[in-house]
């Protein structure tokens, strides 16, 4: 039975290795099997240490390029006997059994400038000998999510869209009658507008979704809704009036719970709190007190999802209040900082900059990362793939 050989070839391991941390994990145990299996690994580094010894090992044979320092030859091959590669472009050193050799390496063409052309024009020979249709292309993230890149999804209150998996690159989505409340953070305050006036709109093309939005701030930019349901520096009236929502629909369900015929879900609620603890600020103690109960009681049964976004030291002044589970959103940078969310482990992309485009879920002490879904005036200003 004659097999296919596979060349795997990893152009800069170090960086590979931050942006794939999973498939790192998996790569000793496939490098240690995978030959006879007609399987070969070709991986690239630029230093010395960029490549774990555990995983060295698994290599027959190491090709050493020109390094900064001698002592880093010695390193990875040990004793060269004093060879060592010539300041010539391509020129590196080999271990053959028990001898160090020079070695020249070959070029695509007498040209290097030449190179991609070249490299360009082999392949599509080669497509054109096969016949073989072209490889699609690999999808890559577009630098700004809108509603159109998740195609006929549809949105329902037990599925809303609400931004890209950098993982799969597929959409990520929230049910809203099973998490009730969903806690949203950041560093800053103003890095939450952006992803708040995105829901705005989204909720907004739900014809039979009610929608209120609790801009203390006026930081958002808020289309069609009137002063019952956009509610700015006076929020005390819009707490009290869903508070007694929360109580009428709960005593409707207790009710419906008592006959045959059920529960009938009323018309679907959505609240954003952009700047939840501002909001809090500007109630009385009964205020604070019904919106408590109203984000502690609610679990999505009465058909009304509440937003609580908010910069993450401005949250520790009611951290301790039953709702917050330790899980939610975090966007833009400085998660590995936080101490609202639990998070099992850390990653290397925590402590890199992220805009606030971008950010993790959090659920069950994993994070993951996605890219958040833009409103319509923000996708004008980024258009493409990253």
């Amino acid at each position: 039975m004659n097999v296919i050989h596979i060349l795997v070839v990893i152009q800069d391991y170090p960086g590979f290795s931050e942006q794939c941390e999973e498939i790192c994990d998996k790569l000793p145990s496939m490098t240690r099997e995978c030959s006879k299996y007609g399987i070969f690994f070709f991986v690239t580094c630029n230093s010395a240490m960029g490549i774990r010894y555990k995983l060295q090992q698994n290599f027959s044979q190491m090709f050493v390029l020109q390094l900064n320092d001698k002592s880093d030859y010695m390193g990875i091959l040990g004793n060269t006997g004093g060879v060592y590669p010539s300041k010539i472009m391509g020129r590196g050193i080999v271990r053959d059994h028990k001898a160090v050799y020079e070695f020249q390496t070959a070029f695509v063409c007498e040209d290097p400038a030449r190179e991609a052309d070249v490299v360009r024009s082999f392949c599509q020979r080669l497509k054109k000998e096969s016949g073989s249709k072209k490889a699609a292309r690999i999808p890559s993230m577009p630098k700004a999510v809108t509603r159109e890149r998740f195609g006929n999804l549809k949105t329902t209150f037990e599925q809303v869209p609400i931004g890209m998996r950098y993982r799969d690159l597929e959409p990520i989505c929230l049910n809203f009658r099973k998490l009730g409340v969903q806690q949203v953070l950041a560093m800053e305050r103003h890095k939450l507008y952006p992803m708040a006036e995105s829901m705005t709109e989204l909720v907004q093309r739900e014809t039979d979704w009610e929608l209120y939005v609790f801009d203390p701030a006026r930081n958002m930019t808020v289309e069609g809704l009137d002063g019952e349901h956009y509610l700015t520096d006076k929020p005390e009236d819009g707490v009290r009036k869903l508070f007694w929502i929360t109580v009428e629909r709960h005593n409707q369900w207790k009710l419906a719970n008592k006959k045959v015929s059920g529960w009938e879900t009323p018309h679907s609620i959505v609240v954003i709190f952009a700047g939840l603890s501002q909001v809090r600020k500007l109630l009385s103690e009964d205020g604070r007190d019904k919106l408590r109960l109203i984000l502690e009681r609610n679990r999505g049964k009465f058909g009304q999802f509440y937003w609580a976004m908010d910069d993450q030291g401005s949250a520790s002044a009611y951290s301790q209040e039953e709702w917050c589970r330790g899980e939610g959103l975090w966007i833009g940078n400085g998660i590995g900082d936080q101490i609202r969310f639990q998070i099992n482990g850390r990653k290397a992309e925590f402590g890199k900059y992220i805009d606030s485009d971008s950010g993790f879920v959090i659920e069950k002490g994993a994070a993951e990362k996605i890219k958040y879904l833009v409103s319509s005036h923000g996708a004008k200003e980024d258009e493409g793939d990253e």
